[in-house]
């Protein structure tokens, strides 16, 4: 209502209370009415239609060459039904078994041709596309660049010299296997599935360095190994260094599993290597968690709890004294299954990091040591990718 408004009807008031009519006379009576029309909630009404640039995107992964027209086209039509603005292109493997007839193998004329629908589905939906800069998890790589110009890693052979001895052999070679760590080789439990091929890694490699340094003698002989029943386990294959090869502790249906380890005598241990390969997947949680135990005064006392990661991991821990030993597994409580897209319509889930049924448990590198080693070296060196 205006001010002028405000002044009129009051006008009117004024003359209407003090009028004073002798005669009846006919009187016609005005009624104002004042509408107010309604703003539009435009904050609200950008919630229920967004624009484009203000809609989310998502991650849209090409895995393993599982890439077909059909589902490409399918995948496009979901994001713009449910209102995303775009997507960003990540071409990769991550050891996805192959699910589709034809593989599209990252830049053949194949792969072209189905990124290049991509695209025009994308611009005729009007989805907004990015793409990383080359194929995998890291910008730095790509079957362009030489070996020799590719990421390196550190690796190490040791020979170990007795004081006062003269030595005129060779010294241990440094591994030059393309892998994580040492001559630990990617992971790919899954190659072969569904006609998926494994591409043999390219290798190169470089003299660094010579170094020397003192070590105490360790005053550990070999131990004897067994099962929880009692029958002896050939332990060569465990303590002999070798990550490519292992022994198979047989496993519960519930996934508990035990492992002994006896000296002669009592020793003092200050810390342990293990390598349980094939267990550790992205995004996962292990399955299993294994303990190391120690048999003092007649009762087993936990001595560190040994997490795994995608490499043999170094554990160091307050000494303890004892004859016995063992490693006891026991299940994840706290693993979780692949759920992101439970109950999405349209979507179809399935975990391709599970790692399927476990009846054994592969033990590539087991050994106690009477020497301090720094806690989970490995991984605070980098050498842990997961």
């Amino acid at each position: 209502m205006t001010k002028s408004a405000l002044a009129l009807l009051g006008a009117a008031s004024i003359l209407g209370l003090s009028a004073c009519a002798t005669v009846e006379e006919p009187r016609a009576i005005a009624s104002a009415e004042i509408s107010a029309t309604t703003a539009p909630d435009l904050l609200a009404e950008g919630f229920e239609n967004p624009p484009n640039s203000a809609r989310p995107r998502t991650w849209w992964h090409w895995m393993n060459g599982n890439i077909t027209q059909e589902g490409i086209a399918r995948d496009l039509d979901w994001m713009h039904r449910i209102g995303l603005g775009g997507f960003q292109n990540f071409d990769a493997s991550l050891q996805t078994p192959q699910i589709v007839e034809n593989r599209l193998v990252y830049m053949t004329p194949e792969w072209r041709e189905a990124f290049r629908f991509a695209a025009s589905e994308a611009a005729r939906l009007d989805l907004e596309m990015a793409i990383a800069a080359s194929p995998g998890w890291s910008e730095t790589g790509g079957p362009w660049v030489a070996p020799e110009d590719g990421m390196k890693k550190l690796v190490w052979g040791a020979t170990l010299l007795r004081d006062g001895e003269e030595f005129g052999g060779t010294f241990n070679r440094a591994p030059s296997t393309t892998g994580p760590f040492q001559d630990v080789h990617f992971e790919d439990e899954l190659a072969g599935i569904g006609g998926a091929e494994s591409a043999v890694p390219p290798e190169a490699s470089g003299h660094v360095a010579v170094l020397a340094f003192p070590l105490t003698a360790s005053s550990l002989v070999a131990p004897r190994f067994s099962l929880a029943d009692g029958s002896e386990v050939d332990g060569a294959v465990i303590i002999d260094g070798d990550l490519a090869t292992s022994y198979a502790l047989p496993l519960a249906d519930d996934l508990s599993g035990t492992l002994s380890i006896t000296y002669p005598n009592e020793v003092t241990v200050r810390s342990l290597q293990l390598s349980i390969p094939g267990l550790v997947m992205p995004f996962r949680s292990t399955p299993i968690l294994p303990v190391l135990e120690a048999r003092v005064d007649g009762a087993w006392l936990e001595v560190a709890q040994l997490p795994l990661a995608n490499i043999p991991s170094t554990f160091g821990f307050d000494s303890v004294t004892a004859r016995e030993f063992r490693i006891r597994i026991a299940a994840n409580e706290d693993t979780t299954s692949s759920t992101e897209l439970a109950g999405v319509e349209g979507a179809m889930s399935f975990d391709i990091f599970a790692t399927g049924e476990l009846d054994t448990l592969a033990i590539a590198d087991l050994r106690l040591s009477d020497g301090h080693r720094m806690n989970r070296v490995e991984e605070k060196a980098g050498y842990a990718s997961v």
